[in-house]
């Protein structure tokens, strides 16, 4: 294998990898602030169901960046 196969290689590899690392952290962050105001938003009145959508959301706005 010549050098620009593996600089090709290389290159096709880390923006898919830097995509993935981006969706994790987004991901764990979402987490973090719902497992931290999960019962201030239950104290609030909300719905199980409401803070499930609330959830889905967030998590479908972390898979547009994958």
């Amino acid at each position: 294998m010549n050098i620009n196969a593996s600089r090709n290689a290389i290159n096709e590899t880390v923006p898919n990898a830097k995509a993935l690392i981006f969706n994790d952290v987004l991901y764990l962050i979402f987490k973090f602030i719902f497992t931290t105001k999960f019962f201030e938003i239950s104290a609030n009145g909300l719905q199980l169901g409401e803070v499930a959508e609330i959830e889905a959301q967030m998590f479908s706005f972390a898979q547009k960046f994958n």
